[in-house]
């Protein structure tokens, strides 16, 4: 598998096209918080983007309101901590007109990247004749942008000895990512002379049936294997799933 780090992806995204940002006129004092609009996802780029709004209600005695949004984005999982974007629109007070009775600001993020998590801090700031009357944060929901790219997995379905001395082995590869992988091998490691079997493509959710004829016996103490793309040519979003064994039954 072939993968770029994180920190170069998150380069690309700070490199894009400017993050737009639209004030929205209020009636009735709209309630304090962040939100998420919209999360679009998808295989290309521009397919991918999110809206993220703040909304605070005037106080006693506001003359105006403000809002900064930042935003935030980590690999997907979860497990990572969130790191700041530093992008055109963001870290940025957005103020309103004076004598509002609430504020309602929305920020939109394109071009996001494949296999990350995206959320805004937005902080609030009342100002009153006096200056800053009072602060407050809030954080948005996540926008999740699942990985595109195509994820091989393998299993041993049939094991035929009857056409000894040969045997042959039949195995299920699956492309359970979100795009169509193309052209790579299947692989059977531990014979004298190198046995490989070509898969044209496999496109998302479907499944191809390989055949492997070697001539080496399995043993206990030699398990045979099996590999999916061993020549790393599919960028997959994983490849801890592209080998498989079989131990023989002991037989």
């Amino acid at each position: 598998m072939r993968r770029a780090p994180f920190v170069f992806l998150l380069s690309l995204l700070v490199a894009g096209p400017a993050l737009a940002q639209t004030p929205t006129p209020t009636v009735d004092p709209p309630p304090l918080k962040a939100t998420l609009a919209a999360c679009a996802s998808g295989p290309t780029a521009a397919e991918r983007f999110a809206l993220f709004t703040g909304s605070m209600p005037a106080a006693v005695g506001t003359t105006r309101m403000a809002m900064r949004f930042d935003l935030h984005v980590r690999p997907i999982g979860g497990g990572a901590a969130w790191k700041p974007v530093k992008s055109k629109g963001f870290g940025r007070w957005e103020r309103s007109l004076a004598g509002k009775s609430g504020f309602v600001y929305t920020k939109r993020v394109e071009r996001m990247l494949p296999a990350a998590e995206y959320r805004t801090s937005v902080r609030f700031r009342w100002y009153g004749a006096k200056g800053v009357q009072r602060e407050s944060v809030r954080r948005s929901p996540v926008c999740a942008q699942p990985d595109q790219r195509p994820n091989l997995t393998l299993a041993l379905v049939e094991v035929v000895t009857a056409d000894a001395p040969t045997v042959r082995y039949v195995l299920e590869v699956t492309n359970d990512g979100a795009t169509a992988a193309g052209t790579f091998d299947v692989a059977l490691s531990g014979e004298l002379e190198p046995v490989r079997r070509t898969v044209p493509g496999l496109p998302a959710g479907e499944s191809a049936t390989v055949e492997l004829v070697g001539q080496r016996r399995c043993t206990p103490d030699a398990p045979v294997s099996f590999r999916v793309d061993p020549d790393d040519v599919v960028e997959e979003s994983s490849e801890r799933d592209n080998r498989s064994r079989w131990l023989c039954g002991g037989r």
